[in-house]
């Protein structure tokens, strides 16, 4: 028996890599004469408090042979996924 964080520093000691059989599916395509949008933030996701900031995420799943997305809005606060 081989101790998982052994082969891990096995395999990093090597350089080597696992294969990703899947290929990447590109979902979105970038309007480059759109420019980007404001940094609010700053970078900074952490609060203090509740409803001091909300931060959002799309996620992209495979649902019978097409894409469906899913938004959220979560606070950074508790990192839970808002429920209003």
């Amino acid at each position: 028996m081989v101790n998982h964080k052994r082969v891990a520093w096995l395999i990093r000691e090597r350089g080597l890599a696992g294969r990703h059989l899947r290929r990447t599916v590109r979902t979105t395509a970038a309007d480059r004469s759109v420019p980007p949008a404001p940094d609010l933030v700053g970078r900074v996701f952490a609060a203090e408090v509740p409803d001091v900031r909300w931060c959002g995420d799309i996620s992209y799943l495979p649902v019978g042979g097409s894409w469906m997305y899913l938004a959220t809005v979560t606070w950074p606060h508790s990192r839970k996924v808002s429920t209003r």
